[in-house]
């Protein structure tokens, strides 16, 4: 995979630029007060060629009556400064602090530490607006050769919940999170060991009865069969 991104051109400066993680965004190429400038259009395959054509007829048509300044505002999308501050990274943060208040802490710690180690290493700088799913799906895939299924499920439904905050706040149009809804492995369900057989449970009590160990250890054993103890 090439480290650069490169240009794919379709005319009247409009080009396809395609990131090294498999990312494409419109952008068009123009000149105003004699300083050449970029507009960004959109990513693709959310915006495609022949809206992206439209675009550049609109911006054109704008630049001809003398408004090159305000191309970006009068087309209604972010600036080109904003898609690079708006990061995978700082939006998945953001949504974080939003969340952090009605979270217990030890969770609030769990849900960042997992995207810490396992997502923001990867794709912590691209812009959210660029990102794909193949993108997130690769990163999730990572987790899976690894045996951590549960982690990828978790960090799926993360990120469900960060495009979502993503599209409330006007920087994406659509939660690709949710097209991999299905597409990684389910995590293996591992059944605890449990007594069902009457005689066997009746061993057991019996057992714990004559149990001669510490104090604190038969008061546990005997308390466990009365309160139903989960394992956690």
């Amino acid at each position: 995979m090439d480290d650069k991104p490169s240009k794919l051109f379709d005319g009247g400066g409009l080009f396809l630029q395609v990131m090294p993680h498999g990312s494409k965004l419109w952008r068009l190429k123009y000149r105003f007060a004699g300083a050449e400038k970029l507009l960004l259009i959109g990513a693709y395959p959310g915006v495609s060629l022949a809206s992206a054509s439209d675009e550049r007829t609109r911006a054109k048509e704008l630049l001809r009556k003398g408004s090159g300044p305000v191309v970006r505002r009068r087309m209604n999308r972010p600036s080109i400064e904003n898609v690079a501050q708006n990061t995978l990274e700082s939006l998945a943060r953001e949504w974080h602090t939003q969340q952090k208040p009605g979270w217990a802490d030890s969770h609030a710690s769990k849900v960042l530490l997992r995207m810490e180690k396992n997502i923001f290493p990867w794709l912590a700088s691209l812009p959210i607006a660029t990102v794909t799913a193949p993108i997130l799906l690769t990163a999730l895939q990572r987790l899976e050769r690894r045996g951590a299924l549960d982690t990828a499920r978790r960090l799926l439904q993360c990120l469900i919940q960060i495009f979502r905050y993503a599209i409330r706040t006007s920087r994406v149009e659509h939660n690709i999170a949710t097209d991999l809804i299905g597409a990684t492995a389910a995590p293996v369900v591992n059944k605890y060991a449990s007594t069902q057989d009457p005689a066997l449970l009746g061993r057991l009590l019996r057992d714990i009865d004559c149990y001669e160990g510490s104090p604190g250890t038969r008061t546990a054993l005997a308390l466990a069969p009365m309160r139903l103890c989960r394992p956690g």
